[in-house]
């Protein structure tokens, strides 16, 4: 069966919803809730692959009890044991448990985006977040990198995974796919995030093309009157008019580091701070590095030791 066919959409709704839930696991029980090609064909093409069996299992009075189960060597199966009925025996299909196989999931998004093997690929955070590597998208002239994760919406999963693109160079411009629907996206000022759930095909393949799309759309139906980096920090929109940084890193460098605190919360930062995450020269200002730029005192301050946006109260 070609790795390219395709599922049906029933088929490709499950695995995203999966991918979504807190184990990369997949039970008979919740498979038997649909048609039986589905499990089946997902099995197949290797979605989803056997991971032992459910220890335990509801009861079946309708109290949703749960039972232990336990393997029996003399009824050569699992069960339970009931004060009524004596040892039960439950059948194996039942409750067979089974994992996404999530090298072959991403394997298949991006087979037509020229990104490295699975071979070389890295979980930044595990089963969370998985570095893709570059790509090129659309008209750039510049590779950008790709990640993917998957349960952006709940808090703990998204901070895990925002932590983690913290630590790449501030000023790099990822791109963040996702198997979390749009609404459930949280606001995450270090990457563009894109749920692949708006533009994945029945092949669950990606295009670059539609990927470059979505980018450019969000990049130019931004509002005017907030603040926007754009390139890695070499642009800054700042309510409705705009700055270049193209020629200075140090400058860009600062620039993104106070843009990607004030987007978690944290404005005006210590001039310490900004010395010190950024390896700046000892006793450094911050203004020294934006002598003569037009965006100093409109768009920058420091003073008293703090430094960040010139906002309304700063």
């Amino acid at each position: 069966m070609s790795s390219a066919a395709q599922l049906d959409r029933a088929a490709v709704e499950f695995l995203l919803q999966a991918m979504e839930a807190p184990q990369l696991q997949v039970t008979a029980a919740a498979l038997s809730l649909y048609p039986f090609s589905l499990g089946d064909v997902l099995v197949k093409r290797g979605y989803l692959v056997p991971d032992g069996h459910e220890v335990v299992l509801t009861s079946p009075d309708l109290q949703d009890r749960l039972m232990s189960l336990v393997w029996s060597e003399d009824s050569q199966g699992f069960g339970y044991f009931d004060a009524a009925e004596g040892w039960v025996k439950t059948g194996h299909e039942d409750i067979k448990r089974f994992r996404i196989d999530m090298d072959r999931v991403i394997s298949s998004l991006t087979r037509r985006l020229d990104l490295p093997s699975s071979v070389s690929r890295r979980m930044p955070v595990a089963n969370l977040l998985w570095d893709l590597g570059t790509c090129r998208l659309g008209r750039r002239s510049k590779k950008l990198p790709m990640l993917f994760a998957r349960r952006l919406g709940h808090p703990a999963s998204a901070q895990l995974a925002q932590r983690a693109l913290r630590t790449r160079p501030l000023n790099e411009e990822i791109v963040l796919l996702t198997s979390t629907p749009s609404e459930q996206l949280p606001p995450l000022k270090v990457a563009h995030v894109i749920s692949i759930q708006d533009i994945i095909d029945r092949r669950l393949t990606l295009d670059t093309n539609r990927i470059a799309a979505i980018l450019d759309r969000s990049i130019a139906s931004t509002p005017s009157d907030r603040i926007v980096l754009l390139a890695g920090g070499k642009e800054v929109g700042f309510f409705g008019s705009s700055y270049s940084f193209a020629k200075g890193a140090h400058q860009r460098r600062i620039v993104q580091l106070i843009y990607d605190r004030y987007s978690e919360g944290e404005h005006p930062l210590s001039v310490d701070y900004v010395v010190a995450e950024l390896g700046l020269r000892t006793n450094a200002r911050i203004r020294d590095f934006f002598k003569k730029h037009p965006a100093w005192g409109i768009v920058l301050f420091e003073k008293d030791g703090k430094c960040g946006f010139i906002l309304s109260g700063t």
